[in-house]
């Protein structure tokens, strides 16, 4: 109890970033709401968002600025990304409400086909873009991330100082300025919906559209504007994640699209109330964070609390996928008859090493970004390249993650050897023992920050973990 309540600054510190990308959609999906429009097309809305954002910052800052050879500005990068992403997703939310309000088509239709449109427009961009950068995972738009996740260094040490473990300045004044414009944007719309004529206008179109338009009010005019201003917010989580939260890169697994559906959530769960959201979406971060600081809890209380939350991405996740990884190549290769080396990057269980040197085949390093995979698979022929976070091809299969493709031969992998995924992972533990993964999130003072980098980084020093380090690796980090 007692390392769970020194962790707890922690916990509501990542509850607070997680909890922010949601506070955005269901604030815009509020406004949205109190007009008569359910949108349900939220997660497509954030990903416009999103991809706006990225590549109006990216075509400036890695191709313009780089092209010109002049640094990129960080105040232009931020202003950029905020405008293009507004814009964005107010355009999803005018062609919601062209189709919803003038043609008159069904709400709930049209929300699900705005979010598939916009998880497809957001990865076909963000596909292209990796291309442009060169490889899947490889965009970066590192000058405006930082610009969005700024914040005042002393303000936090002087806080940190006189609240000892309490780290008050940690947990009140060290997010990026979008953090606090949520919270604004938050009072800012009670305030709205409350106390303003046009705000009682909007609130009265919601709840009896005849008797407003009886009234005098442009109902049209209401709708339309609540839904492409409340778009806009919405999108504006888009942004926070891809700048804030994953700092500045795409990544195509959903995300967004989940975060999206927690938004919807969010709206119902604070009764269509902003400032309920506010301590709603941090509820749901605590949720999705809690498992990570709460020591001894059992597999069951662990899916408990990824259920509450949401949770993706969890190291118990990781784990599992890294047997996956492990189950596939020993499938191909000893049922399918695929011989040849595997390939893994340095994040990923060491098992596929010793599963491949039993088979008289290597098992290739490289560093993280799936790009490297795919070069090293091209390289040597390797049956199976993958890394931790469950991104896997083959030997003879396209240049990239391929979700679908992978849980197909899953599905296969169980069919055609008859057990299931933990008869096989107790097999192959028992040839060829178990490998664990541990992982903790430690969070340190700004002021210790470049002081633990140099350790690690620069002297190469490691701290006393109490047992012996057989190998520490610098390709790319310290691991």
């Amino acid at each position: 109890m007692l390392d769970f309540l020194l962790k707890f600054p922690d916990l509501l510190h990542s509850a607070i970033v997680f909890g922010t990308v949601i506070m955005f959609g269901a604030l815009g999906e509020i406004i949205t709401e109190k007009s008569g429009n359910l949108n349900l097309g939220v997660p497509g809305i954030m990903y416009f968002g999103g991809i706006a954002g990225l590549t109006s910052t990216f075509m400036y800052e890695n191709v313009y600025c780089v092209n010109a050879g002049i640094e990129p500005n960080a105040a232009l990068c931020v202003i950029m990304c905020l405008v293009a992403s507004f814009l964005a997703s107010a355009l999803g939310g005018l062609i919601y409400s062209f189709l919803t309000i003038s043609l008159r088509t069904n709400q709930n239709v049209t929300g699900l086909t705005l979010t598939i449109l916009g998880s497809g427009v957001g990865n076909f961009f963000g596909g292209s873009l990796n291309k442009l950068a060169g490889g899947v995972g490889q965009v970066s738009v590192a000058v405006t991330s930082q610009a969005f996740r700024n914040y005042s260094y002393s303000l936090v040490n002087f806080f940190d100082g006189f609240t000892g473990k309490l780290r008050l300045g940690t947990l009140l004044f060290s997010y990026g300025f979008l953090t606090y414009v949520a919270l604004i944007l938050a009072v800012a719309i009670w305030f709205f919906l409350s106390k303003t004529r046009t705000g009682l206008s909007l609130r009265a179109i919601g709840e009896n559209t005849a008797t407003a338009d009886a009234a005098g009010i442009n109902v049209t005019k209401y709708k339309y504007l609540a839904t492409c201003i409340g778009a806009g917010i919405s999108g504006l989580g888009g942004t926070y994640y891809v700048m804030n939260y994953i700092k500045g890169t795409w990544e195509n697994q959903g995300t967004i699209e989940a975060l999206g559906w927690l938004a919807v959530a969010l709206v119902i769960f604070a009764t269509w109330k902003s400032l309920r959201a506010i301590w709603g979406s941090y509820l749901f971060g605590v949720l999705y964070w809690a498992y990570n600081y709460i020591p001894g809890l059992s597999r069951s209380t662990l899916e408990l609390f990824r259920s509450l939350s949401g949770a993706d991405a969890s190291s118990y996740d990781r784990q599992f996928l890294n047997r996956i990884l492990v189950m596939l190549y020993y499938y191909l290769h000893e049922y399918r008859g695929w011989k040849g080396p595997v390939v893994r990057n340095n994040a990923t269980t060491h098992m596929l090493d010793r599963v491949a040197e039993s088979f008289g085949e290597v098992c290739y390093e490289v560093p993280v970004g799936f790009k490297y995979i795919s070069a090293k698979i091209d390289e040597t022929d390797a049956v199976l390249g993958g890394e931790s976070s469950g991104g896997l091809t083959v030997r003879g299969h396209i240049h990239g993650k391929d979700s679908v493709y992978a849980a197909s031969l899953f599905v296969e992998m169980i069919s055609a050897m008859e057990k299931s995924p933990a008869e096989l992972w107790a097999e192959l533990t028992a040839k060829y023992g178990e490998h664990v993964m541990e992982e903790d999130n430690l969070s340190f003072a700004p002021a210790d920050k470049a002081a633990v980098h140099n350790t690690l980084m620069v002297e190469r020093r490691l701290p006393d973990f109490g047992r012996a380090v057989a190998d520490a690796d610098y390709t790319d980090g310290c691991r």
